[in-house]
C-alpha cells in the first residue's frame, strides 16, 4: 500500500504529464494552423491570378467578336452589337444575381425561426401533456424533427 505522501507524488506526476500532453497538443495544433494558413495564401494567390488572366481572356474574346463582326460589318456596328450583347448578358446575371441574394436567409433569421419552431414544439408537447394528464399529446412532431 502506498503512503499518502506516494499518492501525492503520483498525482503530481499525472498532473505533470497531463500538462506536458496540454502544451504538446497545443503547439502541435498552432502549428498545423500555421501551415493552413500559409496554405491558404498561396491558394489565394493562384485565385487572384486566375481572376486576372480571366479578366483579360474575356477581354481577348470581346476584341475577337469585334473583329470577327468587323469581316461583315462597320466596325462602329461590329462594337455596337458586342457591347449590347455583354450589356443583356450583364443584366441578366445581375438580376439572377440579386433574386438568389433575395433569397438567403440570414443566420440570425436561420437561428430565430428554429429556436421558435423547436420552443413552438416544447411547448406543444409540454402543455399537451400537462392538458391531458399524461394522456398522449394531440399535437405531431413538426417535419423539420423527422428529418
Amino acid at each position: 500500500m502506498l503512503k499518502p505522501s506516494a499518492w501525492l507524488a503520483r498525482i503530481r506526476e499525472v498532473g505533470s504529464a497531463f500538462l506536458a500532453v496540454l502544451r504538446a497538443e497545443f503547439s502541435t495544433t498552432l502549428q498545423e494552423i500555421g501551415e493552413s494558413g500559409r496554405g491558404l495564401m498561396r491558394a489565394a494567390l493562384f485565385f487572384t491570378i486566375t481572376i486576372a488572366l480571366g479578366f483579360w481572356t474575356v477581354g481577348l474574346l470581346v476584341y475577337f467578336l469585334v473583329e470577327l463582326l468587323a469581316q461583315h460589318l462597320p466596325r462602329w456596328g461590329a462594337v455596337g452589337i458586342v457591347f449590347g450583347l455583354f450589356l443583356v448578358a450583364t443584366i441578366v446575371f445581375a438580376l439572377i444575381s440579386v433574386r438568389r441574394v433575395r433569397s438567403i436567409e440570414t443566420p440570425i433569421a436561420i437561428l430565430d425561426r428554429r429556436f421558435r419552431n423547436h420552443a413552438a414544439w416544447w411547448q406543444q408537447r409540454v402543455a399537451g401533456t400537462l392538458a391531458n394528464d399524461g394522456l398522449e399529446a394531440a399535437s405531431e412532431e413538426p417535419d423539420e424533427w423527422n428529418e
